[in-house]
């Protein structure tokens, strides 16, 4: 949803006539977004779980 509001608040294009072409272009995007935003948060993950780990040993 974030992602939604942030695209269309810039273009204004919801605001003005919220069509179904708006919507099925912000579906889209939040599917084509999802993906790379997971892959970004993934190894983040992965990394502050090693270093939680070492601190341990």
């Amino acid at each position: 949803m974030r992602i939604q509001r942030n695209l269309f608040g810039r273009f204004g294009r919801a605001r003005r006539r919220p069509t179904t072409w708006s919507h099925a272009a912000a579906l889209l995007v939040e599917l084509v977004a999802a993906p790379f935003v997971l892959v970004g948060v993934l190894p983040l993950l992965a990394v502050t779980l090693l270093v939680g780990v070492a601190r341990r040993r």
